[in-house]
């Protein structure tokens, strides 16, 4: 689910908010990978919890933000 688009004078935020299935570890191996505070992408919100089908496996909901230069108007 994409976030509402947040725009001021200083930076234009887009996000996104993705729910996820899989074992622990690959899944923090694909956070850790995508989130990128030097190209301005964070992850402000992660919730884990366990899947209730498999025990070997959990289920997130993370949200990413990435940052840019607002654009000349």
């Amino acid at each position: 689910q994409f976030q509402e688009q947040v725009k001021n004078e200083f930076y234009q935020q887009v996000g996104v908010t993705l729910t996820v299935k899989g074992d622990l570890s690959n899944i923090f191996r694909w956070i850790h990978s995508a989130q990128s505070p030097s190209d301005f992408r964070v992850v402000p919100y992660l919730k884990i919890t366990p899947d209730k089908d498999d025990a070997a496996k959990v289920v997130c909901a993370v949200q990413f933000w990435r940052w840019y230069q607002p654009t000349a108007t």
